[in-house]
């Protein structure tokens, strides 16, 4: 539920405010100054923040509040809610509801600079992080990927993934619907289209795709 995932990432966001905070009031401490709240009287701080029973029972509520966000988040990432599936058109495909998406999975969009077209290329950690979010999509039940030619080196990051997948025993290639898109225009003909489909199953070091996208008919 989108709510949910929604108040997921407000939980990161509270930790991190409140782990900057404590520490920020802790090194001015320890440099002999007045910590953030201490810069305002008494009085005012009764006025403007409650008194301190006041503001110690609003942070005890805060951090309660906090520690159950935090035992949802744990909850979530150790048993992830399974997305559910449905038939996809007239085919066959059992397709999730929600999709990997893969326009924005890419070390470069080779759009400028120094095209990436070896796997030489590819920074470790970059596709370290790929395989991750691969594998953390197939336990939440999300085995649709779809990329495009127009994303870059995405194809080849792709298929090395897979890869890695399937020597891992994470997957096999029938667990997944793998989905490509290509671009075409006026001036390209039947044979060139053929090539460039063939080239980008094979840049994703697959034998077929299950789907293909003529991407931007015109």
């Amino acid at each position: 539920d989108i709510s949910a995932r929604d108040r997921l990432v407000k939980i990161g966001r509270n930790l991190n405010a409140s782990l900057r905070y404590g520490q920020e009031a802790t090194e001015r401490k320890n440099r002999g100054e007045s910590a953030l709240m201490d810069i305002w009287s008494e009085e005012e701080e009764d006025e403007f923040i409650g008194t301190k029973l006041e503001r110690k029972a609003r942070t005890d509520d805060n951090l309660q509040r906090l520690v159950k966000e935090c035992q949802d988040l744990a909850k979530v990432l150790s048993s992830p809610v399974k997305v559910p599936t449905v038939r996809y058109g007239r085919t066959e495909l059992q397709m999730p509801i929600v999709t990997l998406g893969c326009m924005r999975f890419q070390q470069s969009w080779n759009r400028g600079g120094t095209p990436i077209t070896t796997p030489e290329q590819i920074e470790k950690e970059c596709q370290d992080n790929l395989v991750k979010i691969i594998k953390h999509a197939l336990h939440c039940g999300v085995n649709h990927i779809e990329t495009a030619q127009g994303y870059g080196c995405s194809e080849m990051q792709i298929g090395m993934a897979l890869k890695t997948l399937f020597d891992e025993g994470v997957c096999k290639r029938e667990d997944l619907i793998i989905q490509t898109k290509g671009g075409i225009s006026s001036s390209t003909s039947k044979s060139d289209y053929k090539s460039q489909i063939l080239g980008q199953i094979k840049g994703l070091g697959l034998d077929y795709v299950d789907l293909f996208s003529v991407h931007g008919l015109n």
